[in-house]
């Protein structure tokens, strides 16, 4: 799975999809397998539509089984291309699910993406923006753990950690303060990630990045 080693365990990403993008290149390592959950997010799309296939990658991704069953529709988005990835059905909220994928996988690396990531929408249904995110991060964290503990893995933060900044621009050392349920799903998802780091000596790291920008030619 992902790391971004040379950069520290933690990183701060600069706000646009150019950047993420740009960062993403210049550390990627020369595994050539990676699982991408939340395809059809703006990073996903980046990562296996303009960076993973480019350099060879054999690029997994999860989806829901809905969208298995309406691509026209629901898949829309990355049509250009589904015939170069494999994609599984799947759901964060079930470990088991979570946990057959990435048995019959056994990526390299893991680039977790997924989430509930409606800021507003977490407002009107904070308890499964909760649980979604925080248990969705904890599932893919103790699969790659049991079943392929020397993969890389990769959390994607957000700004919404911040919330009410303490100071602007943010820094390494900008302390967390979510005004949201998304922002503290996300601040539980960055500690459960350092945590197995720590505990587990897993090649977890975090980075915290805002796309605001559309993804070029996607």
């Amino acid at each position: 799975m992902f790391h971004f080693a040379d950069l520290g365990p933690e990183i701060r990403d600069p706000s646009s999809s150019r950047s993420l993008q740009k960062y993403y290149n210049h550390r990627l390592s020369q595994l050539n397998e990676a699982s991408v959950d939340h395809r059809d997010h703006r990073a996903g799309r980046i990562l296996s539509g303009e960076l993973l296939l480019s350099k060879g990658y054999e690029v997994h991704g999860l989806v829901r089984r809905v969208a298995l069953e309406d691509p026209a529709h629901r898949l829309k988005r990355i049509e250009h291309v589904l015939d170069r990835i494999h994609l599984h059905a799947g759901s964060l909220e079930s470990f088991p699910s979570v946990h057959r994928v990435l048995r019959a996988v056994e990526p390299d690396e893991c680039y977790h993406l997924a989430a509930q990531s409606f800021v507003s929408y977490s407002f009107d249904d904070e308890f499964s923006t909760l649980q979604t995110n925080i248990n969705g991060t904890h599932h893919v964290l103790a699969a790659v753990k049991d079943i392929v503990p020397k993969c890389r893995f990769y959390f994607a933060g957000s700004s919404e950690m911040f919330g009410k900044v303490a100071e602007v621009p943010q820094v390494e050392t900008t302390r967390f303060h979510p005004r949201s349920a998304y922002g503290i799903s996300k601040v539980a998802g960055f500690d459960l990630t350092r945590n197995y780091r720590e505990a587990y000596g897993m090649h977890a790291t975090n980075g915290i990045c805002s796309i605001t920008n559309p993804a070029p030619g996607i």
